[in-house]
């Protein structure tokens, strides 16, 4: 299994900064992701979570990739990661973000209870895992329009992913879709289910990520709930594949 350094903290620190990050987080919070990773890769010799096991790559395209949007994420905000898989965005931002409490949705149950894990283990008493559906979220009084902020990284298309987020969202709360590339061909084709859902776009933030000779291209897109859901979305998960708005 790859070795976590002790540097690892100071390097995370330092990459932050480079990308202009600097002060997102605290010492103690910058020693807490390097505990996050040893847990992670432990976890993952027994649950396959994530093929990014070497050190570099846990910073950089886990951790660092994943803060990008706490920036954007309201103070005391309730949170939905939307596809969580292994955890990220939700466990870095859980520990960049104690205000925050992190709701982490995925279908895959076997990786929900994973994060759960690495969750306690971690002590991180805002972070908890849920083996859902999202479009089924969506329609469950319990979560519809409950969440002040939604991430979703690297998902589904635009079209898609809003029917599945916004519906999750109060009026007034962010769907924050963390992109790999600029999207403007998904954009172009989400105009009409963000406005059928209530959602009116705010922001498009293309940028780049830089470490060593790594280089990642990702766009944050922030749409705003500005209207509530109408009663018929989300549709089931065949409707919405099938036939996007």
């Amino acid at each position: 299994m790859t070795e976590i350094h002790g540097d690892f903290p100071n390097k995370l620190q330092a990459v932050l900064a480079n990308n202009g990050l600097g002060g997102l987080l605290t010492e103690a919070q910058a020693e807490a992701f390097a505990r996050a990773a040893r847990v992670l890769l432990a976890k993952n010799e027994e649950v396959n979570l994530t093929a990014i096991t070497d050190e570099d790559g846990i910073l950089f395209r886990h951790y660092v990739d994943s803060l990008t949007v706490v920036p954007k994420i309201p103070a005391g905000a309730r949170m939905c990661d939307v596809g969580a898989g292994a955890g990220f965005p939700s466990l870095p931002v859980a520990l960049a973000r104690p205000d925050v409490r992190v709701l982490a949705v995925d279908s895959v149950g076997k990786k929900m209870r994973a994060l759960s894990e690495q969750a306690e283990a971690l002590g991180l008493a805002n972070l908890s895992a849920l083996s859902a559906r999202a479009e089924e979220m969506g329609k469950d009084p319990k979560y519809r329009e409950t969440f002040d902020f939604v991430t979703a990284r690297a998902v589904t298309r635009l079209n898609v992913l809003a029917e599945f987020c916004l519906p999750l969202l109060k009026v007034g709360g962010v769907l924050a879709a963390m992109k790999a590339k600029t999207a403007d061909e998904e954009l172009a084709e989400a105009k009409n289910a963000i406005a059928k859902l209530g959602g009116t776009l705010r922001t498009v933030d293309a940028f780049t990520l830089e470490m060593n000779d790594e280089v990642l291209e990702r766009t944050l897109i922030l749409i705003e709930k500005t209207a509530p859901t109408p009663a018929t979305f989300p549709r089931n998960f065949s409707q919405i594949n099938k036939k996007p708005l």
